[in-house]
Protein backbone atom coordinates (compact mmCIF):
# COMPACT_ATOMS: atom_id res chain seq x y z
CA UNK A 1 0.00 0.00 0.00
CA UNK A 2 1.52 3.27 -0.73
CA UNK A 3 0.20 6.14 1.01
CA UNK A 4 0.85 9.64 0.29
CA UNK A 5 3.26 12.14 1.95
CA UNK A 6 1.55 13.92 4.50
CA UNK A 7 3.19 17.52 4.25
CA UNK A 8 4.29 18.97 1.07
CA UNK A 9 8.27 19.63 0.98
CA UNK A 10 7.31 23.21 -0.59
CA UNK A 11 4.58 23.74 1.91
CA UNK A 12 7.01 23.11 5.02
CA UNK A 13 9.60 25.19 3.51
CA UNK A 14 7.40 28.27 3.14
CA UNK A 15 6.12 28.08 6.56
CA UNK A 16 9.52 27.86 8.08
CA UNK A 17 10.15 31.08 5.87
CA UNK A 18 7.72 32.92 6.93
CA UNK A 19 8.29 32.35 10.39
CA UNK A 20 11.73 33.15 10.37
CA UNK A 21 11.36 36.55 8.47
CA UNK A 22 13.13 38.56 8.22
CA UNK A 23 16.35 36.06 9.38
CA UNK A 24 15.56 33.30 7.06
CA UNK A 25 19.30 30.76 7.86
CA UNK A 26 21.04 29.48 5.04
CA UNK A 27 19.79 26.09 4.93
CA UNK A 28 15.93 27.31 4.12
CA UNK A 29 17.65 29.91 1.83
CA UNK A 30 19.10 27.19 -0.36
CA UNK A 31 16.33 25.48 0.23
CA UNK A 32 14.10 27.97 -1.49
CA UNK A 33 16.77 28.46 -4.30
CA UNK A 34 16.74 25.40 -5.09
CA UNK A 35 12.99 24.57 -4.97
CA UNK A 36 12.55 27.33 -7.45
CA UNK A 37 14.84 26.76 -9.58
CA UNK A 38 13.84 22.93 -10.30
CA UNK A 39 10.50 24.69 -10.71
CA UNK A 40 11.25 27.36 -13.07
CA UNK A 41 12.99 24.55 -14.95
CA UNK A 42 10.11 22.06 -15.02
CA UNK A 43 7.79 25.28 -15.83
CA UNK A 44 10.02 25.88 -18.47
CA UNK A 45 10.14 22.51 -20.20
CA UNK A 46 6.56 21.94 -19.84
CA UNK A 47 5.69 25.35 -21.86
CA UNK A 48 8.55 24.42 -24.46
CA UNK A 49 6.60 21.04 -25.10
CA UNK A 50 3.32 23.34 -25.75
CA UNK A 51 1.40 23.22 -22.56
CA UNK A 52 -0.16 26.41 -21.71
CA UNK A 53 -0.44 28.10 -18.01
CA UNK A 54 -3.52 29.08 -16.73
CA UNK A 55 -3.81 32.98 -16.20
CA UNK A 56 -6.10 32.24 -12.14
CA UNK A 57 -4.41 31.23 -9.35
CA UNK A 58 -5.73 28.20 -7.48
CA UNK A 59 -6.23 27.60 -3.16
CA UNK A 60 -3.87 24.58 -2.35
CA UNK A 61 -6.55 21.64 -1.16
CA UNK A 62 -4.52 19.29 -0.49
CA UNK A 63 -7.08 16.46 -0.62
CA UNK A 64 -8.00 17.76 -4.20
CA UNK A 65 -4.31 18.97 -5.51
CA UNK A 66 -2.72 15.19 -5.44
CA UNK A 67 -0.75 13.94 -8.04
CA UNK A 68 -3.29 11.07 -10.17
CA UNK A 69 -0.01 8.60 -10.62
CA UNK A 70 2.69 9.28 -6.92
CA UNK A 71 0.08 11.23 -4.70
CA UNK A 72 2.26 13.95 -3.88
CA UNK A 73 0.75 17.17 -3.26
CA UNK A 74 1.09 19.69 -5.84
CA UNK A 75 1.48 22.54 -3.50
CA UNK A 76 2.98 25.00 -6.09
CA UNK A 77 1.47 23.66 -9.25
CA UNK A 78 -0.24 20.68 -11.09
CA UNK A 79 -0.91 20.17 -14.50
CA UNK A 80 -4.48 19.07 -15.81
CA UNK A 81 -5.80 18.19 -18.90
CA UNK A 82 -8.93 18.57 -20.67
CA UNK A 83 -10.06 15.24 -21.15
CA UNK A 84 -10.24 14.53 -17.02
CA UNK A 85 -10.38 17.67 -15.62
CA UNK A 86 -10.30 16.36 -11.95
CA UNK A 87 -7.69 15.13 -12.17
CA UNK A 88 -4.04 16.50 -11.45
CA UNK A 89 -0.46 15.61 -12.32
CA UNK A 90 2.68 17.24 -10.56
CA UNK A 91 4.88 18.45 -13.30
CA UNK A 92 7.64 15.47 -13.17
CA UNK A 93 4.09 13.25 -14.01
CA UNK A 94 2.48 15.17 -16.40
CA UNK A 95 2.98 12.86 -19.30
CA UNK A 96 1.23 9.91 -17.45
CA UNK A 97 -2.15 11.36 -19.29
CA UNK A 98 -1.67 9.77 -22.49
CA UNK A 99 -4.74 10.50 -23.85
CA UNK A 100 -4.33 13.82 -24.60
CA UNK A 101 -1.55 16.09 -26.64
CA UNK A 102 0.03 18.73 -24.59
CA UNK A 103 -1.36 21.78 -26.36
CA UNK A 104 -4.99 20.25 -23.92
CA UNK A 105 -2.75 19.97 -20.62
CA UNK A 106 -2.99 23.36 -18.60
CA UNK A 107 -0.37 24.07 -15.57
CA UNK A 108 -1.63 26.09 -12.74
CA UNK A 109 0.15 27.68 -10.18
CA UNK A 110 -1.05 27.82 -6.69
CA UNK A 111 -1.32 31.73 -4.92
CA UNK A 112 1.19 30.28 -2.29
CA UNK A 113 3.63 30.28 -5.33
CA UNK A 114 3.42 34.35 -5.46
CA UNK A 115 4.80 34.53 -2.00
CA UNK A 116 7.33 31.39 -2.80
CA UNK A 117 9.06 33.83 -4.88
CA UNK A 118 8.95 36.64 -3.26
CA UNK A 119 10.45 34.99 0.12
CA UNK A 120 13.14 33.51 -2.26
CA UNK A 121 13.85 37.35 -3.51
CA UNK A 122 14.68 38.12 -0.47
CA UNK A 123 16.83 35.20 0.55
CA UNK A 124 18.73 35.76 -1.79
CA UNK A 125 19.12 39.09 -1.62
CA UNK A 126 20.28 39.81 1.59
CA UNK A 127 23.04 36.52 0.88
CA UNK A 128 23.99 38.55 -2.20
Amino acid sequence: MKRPSVFSHPQLVLEWSRKRLPDIPDTVAKELCTLVDNFKRLRDRLIGLGIEREEKFYRFVPDRHQCAVCQHHCYLSCVRCRCSPRRHYCMLHFDKCEACPPQSKRLSESADFREFIEMWARATSVRG
